[in-house]
């Protein structure tokens, strides 16, 4: 039986969620519900009988755009089911008027991106370490709270580190004292467009992932340990640096961070003006 692709519901949230537990892919539902309700969002199912065999979730970010979670269960697989869910995510995207879009691939779908023209623009190496306990010495560390004041500098920061406009994403997951900021020293550059000076944030985004972004490697570490404060000591904290961000690699795992996993990023489109070594956690690898 042929499967049918089409958008995904609030209905569907719960059993697409299944599929993915059941190919070992995470608990995905926090994402799900979030994807169905975001105006930049558009999650897809494929469904073969009632029973939803893949999934796809588009996501526009201004004039690029990102394509994750493109999950075909086992039973389906090696019938083309991914090719076409990828391939009805582009056509959304470019509809849209994206211009890049970048995506993350596993071994096995890497080869189908390749053949839809997507190209290897660097390689994420996962770092994992356990949390910390809540009432840790912060070693006299400057990091504080993020204030909803800070969003626009935050904003600003993301976007000249990613190349994308992901404002929306900030915003809709942005809540007084939730998340990590450092501040810019008073002699340092500001970004276009005024405001407070920021030289790094990390936010957490609801479903696990706390998209964090760094101007140096010491900012990200004070970050990435404040965030490890918050977790107490019964949950790791699993992040990612590109491979091209050697410094910043090399000072996480002199601190104990260790190398997990690794996965091609690829993009199809124009190029990116970003700043990848500025990158160090995500919103998720469906998002980026």
């Amino acid at each position: 039986m042929a499967a049918a692709i089409r958008p995904m519901t609030q209905r569907d949230v719960a059993p697409a969620a299944e599929a993915l537990l059941r190919g070992q892919w995470g608990d995905r539902r926090a994402f799900f519900d979030f994807a169905v309700r975001h105006p930049e969002c558009e999650p897809m199912v494929a469904e073969v009988g009632r029973t939803i065999a893949g999934t796809v979730v588009a996501t526009r970010h201004g004039f690029t755009g990102w394509i994750g979670l493109v999950f075909v269960s086992e039973d389906q697989r090696r019938a083309g089911l991914g090719s076409a869910l990828t391939k009805a995510a582009l056509e959304r995207l470019e509809q849209a008027a994206c211009r890049t879009i970048s995506l993350v691939a596993t071994d096995m779908g890497r080869p189908i991106y390749e053949r839809l023209g997507f190209e290897v623009v660097g390689r994420y190496i996962g770092l994992t370490r356990p949390g910390a306990p809540t009432d840790g010495d912060d070693d006299g560390a400057t990091a504080r709270a993020f204030h909803l004041r800070d969003l626009d500098a935050v904003c600003r920061l993301d976007a000249w580190a990613t190349g994308e406009d992901r404002s929306h994403l900030l915003q809709a997951i942005a809540l007084e004292g939730a998340g990590i900021v450092v501040d810019a020293a008073s002699g340092s550059r500001r970004l276009r467009g005024g405001g407070p000076r920021i030289r790094g944030f990390s936010l957490p985004s609801g479903w696990g992932g706390w998209p964090t972004i760094a101007t140096t490697p010491g900012d990200a570490l004070l970050l990435l340990e404040g965030i490890r404060r918050t977790r107490g000591t019964d949950r790791a904290l699993h992040n990612a640096v590109l491979e091209q961000n050697v410094p910043g690699r090399r000072l996480l795992l002199d601190a104990g961070w260790q190398e997990t996993w690794r996965g091609v990023r690829m993009i199809r489109g124009e190029p990116l003006d970003w700043h990848p070594d500025a990158i160090y956690g995500q919103f998720n690898f469906g998002l980026g």
